[in-house]
């Protein structure tokens, strides 16, 4: 994407209502560390199944996050399409 996140947060436009979805970026991680927002985030590394993606920076960035959180059921990391699909589709956006 061509959009600044830093500039997303700061002007709201991600919010504890967004959904983040990605491999394992800091885009994911600095709107707790920088702005104290907790949007809903879905790590995407374990999808690949390759070793170095559960073992490495993806793994311990995601429970680094899921750490920080006072909601951490909102951080996920699912390791099938079904799960993934099921992260999406069966979440409350209202809420």
């Amino acid at each position: 994407a061509n959009d600044v996140w830093e500039l997303m947060c700061l002007f709201g436009l991600i919010s504890d209502k967004t959904t983040l979805i990605g491999y394992a970026s800091s885009a994911q991680v600095n709107p707790k560390l920088i702005f104290g927002l907790e949007p809903r985030v879905i790590f995407l590394h374990r999808l690949l199944n390759q070793k170095q993606c559960t073992e490495g920076y993806s793994e311990s960035t995601y429970h680094l996050l899921k750490d920080l959180y006072s909601h951490p059921e909102r951080v996920l990391a699912p390791s099938t399409l079904k799960e993934l699909k099921d992260d999406i589709l069966d979440y409350d956006y209202e809420s």
